[in-house]
């Protein structure tokens, strides 16, 4: 999902690929592209849900900072080709220490 600033406030994206979220990264209009890690399918029911509780949908997706992480580099290796910088703008809701 990208997270715009401006008129449009959020884009709710079900497939992208790595070149769709360099793009997307390279948007300057794009604040955040929010995203739960392959390998935690159910990490919103399991981490956003109990912290959001009566909050809407559109509520957390416009407070995303509330409720999701800043994704860092070393987490990245899924959402990117391998020679291709970090994304500066992908969050998560659950993000583990890295190694």
């Amino acid at each position: 999902m990208a997270v715009y600033k401006g008129i449009k406030p959020y884009e709710i994206i079900t497939s992208v690929n790595a070149d769709q979220l360099h793009a997307l990264e390279s948007d300057p209009r794009v604040v955040a592209i929010l995203t739960s890690h392959p390998d935690m399918p159910d990490a919103y029911e399991r981490l956003v849900y109990p912290l959001a509780k009566d909050k809407t949908v559109d509520y957390v997706i416009t407070h995303y900072d509330k409720f999701f992480k800043r994704l860092p580099a070393c987490m990245q290796k899924v959402f990117k080709n391998e020679d291709a910088p970090p994304l500066h703008k992908l969050w998560a809701p659950h993000v583990l220490k890295c190694e």
